[in-house]
């Protein structure tokens, strides 16, 4: 998710870890055969960039042969969201009442989530950028452009059968999100105004419990019935006195084939 955060260095210093210790990329033409993937391949791999990483896990005895794909979104793909979106106010309120952002996320049912806990007033946004403001100040007129983008990276776990072939065994995903507030209109108690545009930037990384849990997968292979899943499904943003800016659905795809 580093590429999220514009940290091109971050990102390529991970990506040179995992493939020193034996990731390798992959296509999704490739993928689907290695897989015995018999269903229609919706797009090309240009949604998502595909990388490999094997292994083996050990349980009651028994070694299970693991294959790990990693796809994380290129821009463009139905993994990653953008958007702009204006929310106005101009009900008094006090600074340290009135809401500004929000940014929360939710999980399958049964899943814990935990949210990426931005909650802020206009007083706890903006205070370091006005030095007029204060906790009782009255904000009788604000405006705020927030510009979002949401990433989800996806794992998916195979096991070796016992007729030598990959059967999916675990669905993963965790999100991050970016969301840069503009405020070009702040008026506040009967003469103060902001004279140039405010900017504020948030952003953070959703993990859901389990995410990428070789143990659970295992379990599940075992058991024969089921999948491991531990999916964030949505990001919910909200703004100026708790309008909704946006809630973005997660892709939460069933297999690599699904990314567009």
């Amino acid at each position: 998710m580093a590429y999220l955060f514009s940290d091109s260095e971050l990102a390529e210093n991970i990506s040179n870890i995992l493939y020193q210790n034996g990731m390798e990329k992959i296509s999704l033409e490739e993928l689907c055969q290695i897989t015995d993937y018999d269903g229609e391949i919706v797009s090309s791999s240009s949604g998502a960039t595909f990388e490999t990483i094997y292994g083996s896990y050990t349980t009651g005895g028994v070694t299970y042969q693991i294959m790990r794909i990693y796809a994380t979104p290129t821009r463009g793909s139905n993994l990653y969201k953008d958007g702009s979106t204006t929310k106005k106010n101009s009900s008094s309120a006090a600074a340290n009442v009135m809401k500004f952002i929000s940014i929360s996320s939710s999980a399958a049912a049964g899943l814990y989530s935990n949210s990426l806990g931005i909650v802020l007033t206009v007083y706890g946004a903006l205070k370091s950028l006005i030095s007029q403001l204060s906790a009782t100040t009255t904000i009788t007129n604000i405006s705020a452009t927030y510009t979002w983008a949401v990433a989800e990276t996806c794992v998916f776990i195979y096991i070796k059968n016992s007729s030598g072939n990959w059967s999916l065994s675990a669905q993963y995903s965790k999100a991050s999100a970016s969301v840069t507030a503009a405020v070009p209109t702040l008026e506040y108690d009967s003469s103060g105004a902001i004279a140039d545009t405010l900017t504020k930037k948030y952003q953070g990384v959703v993990t859901p419990n389990n995410y990428n849990s070789t143990s659970k997968a295992v379990d599940a292979f075992i058991d024969g019935n089921m999948y491991s899943s531990a999916r964030v499904n949505k990001i919910i943003i909200k703004g100026i006195n708790g309008q909704t800016v946006k809630t973005i659905n997660l892709l939460n795809p069933y297999y690599p084939a699904s990314i567009t």
